[in-house]
């Protein structure tokens, strides 16, 4: 799912019910305005047509003429993937878009590689753009489907609904760790073999780790393991 700070709500939800026909489809969608809008809430088709226009506009959505075997025109979107996306789990696609959308936006603003959230209700709400009493109704079902449980000074995200990536080296980049321990310059032998020793290629932020190993920059006195 694309990360969407220029989109308004339900302009995402409109997005997010696409993504989740184009999952079944390689990217390419077939749907009515009709169905779009029985699925987010909304009668006006017109305001369909804008969300939609908006999301080409934007690279989100490429819009093609079809026709079907009567020769009956029809509605083609094709879903673009040169934009960020989030690491959704595919739970979310089978709920409310309206609610995947709430609780893609505040898993946003996680802090860190955690799935914490620290702000509180009336903040969060004004950042990802609803009314408070939107914000309740929302999060009081997100948290009765588990997507979220409450903290002391937040939430925290179901890593069964956001799944955290965990970063992994290659084998070519392995490779150049073990060269690395083989250098001749002993600063770069002793941070490439404590890189090995202490299998920092299995932490999560390896990929860092090992950028800052090529950069000469990976301090073995004073680096914590998580």
């Amino acid at each position: 799912m694309p990360k969407t700070e220029s989109l308004s709500f339900l302009e995402e939800a409109t997005l997010l019910v696409l993504c989740r026909q184009g999952l079944q489809n390689d990217g390419t969608v077939h749907i009515s305005r009709e169905t779009i809008a029985n699925k987010i809430g909304i009668k006006e088709l017109d305001t369909i047509s804008k969300y939609t226009k908006k999301l080409q506009t934007l690279g989100y959505i490429e819009k093609k003429d079809a026709y079907d075997k009567r020769g009956h025109n029809l509605v083609k979107y094709c879903i673009k993937v040169n934009k960020h996306f989030r690491v959704l789990s595919n739970n979310l696609y089978n709920i409310n878009p309206k609610l995947a959308v709430f609780v893609s936006r505040i898993a946003d603003y996680r802090v860190g590689k955690s799935n914490d959230v620290y702000y509180n209700n009336r903040t969060l709400a004004e950042k990802i753009g609803v009314k408070e009493r939107t914000f309740y109704n929302y999060i009081k079902e997100a948290i009765n489907l588990g997507i979220v449980s409450k903290l002391d000074d937040g939430y925290h995200l179901s890593e069964e609904w956001f799944p955290r990536v965990k970063q992994k080296l290659t084998k070519a980049e392995l490779n150049d760790v073990k060269k690395l321990a083989q250098s001749a310059d002993s600063k770069v032998a002793r941070m490439a073999k404590w890189f090995m020793d202490n299998e920092l290629q299995n932490q999560d932020n390896c990929k860092d780790l090992y950028n800052r190993l090529l950069a000469g920059t990976l301090n073995v006195n004073t680096y914590e393991m998580d």
